[in-house]
């Protein structure tokens, strides 16, 4: 926490990081690896992106241009109207709003892109304006030779 404010509080947001052991060294690996999606709270909004065996902050292998990409985005802890958006290095791919409080997208990128990420976004009346709720690092596409 940086200042006293309403919405900001200790724990608020809360960077997750996938880690391979539960250790000092295995946090920093996995921030290093680039393993970090970040929430705006611990009981709100979290997305998981995947292309097979690969995560976030992972690059799927060289692969030619011309690929797809299959990519699955998990969203939890979801609020009714939440927006979802996958992006891009050209900027947004694909869109979605849900009232479900758990939602499964799929998606066909393309291998042309450098990388994928996500993102939600939600309504605050109090606040009368639109905040991220949860941020994934991206997924990379690892280039053929």
């Amino acid at each position: 926490t940086h200042r006293a404010e309403r919405f900001v509080m200790h724990g608020r947001p809360v960077s997750s990081i996938w880690t391979e052991s539960e250790t000092v060294e295995g946090l920093l690996n996995g921030i290093r690896k680039g393993r970090v999606v970040l929430s705006a709270d611990p009981d709100d909004s979290f997305i998981t992106l995947s292309s097979g065996m690969q995560g976030i902050g992972d690059t799927i292998a060289p692969v030619s241009p011309a690929a797809v990409v299959p990519l699955l985005i998990e969203a939890s802890k979801l609020q009714g109207g939440d927006r979802i958006s996958l992006w891009s290095d050209r900027g947004v791919e694909a869109e979605w709003t849900t009232d479900d409080e758990e939602a499964v997208f799929a998606f066909d990128g393309s291998a042309d892109r450098l990388f994928y990420r996500v993102e939600s976004r939600r309504y605050i009346k109090e606040m009368e304006r639109t905040v991220m709720t949860c941020l994934t690092n991206p997924i990379y596409i690892g280039r053929s030779i």
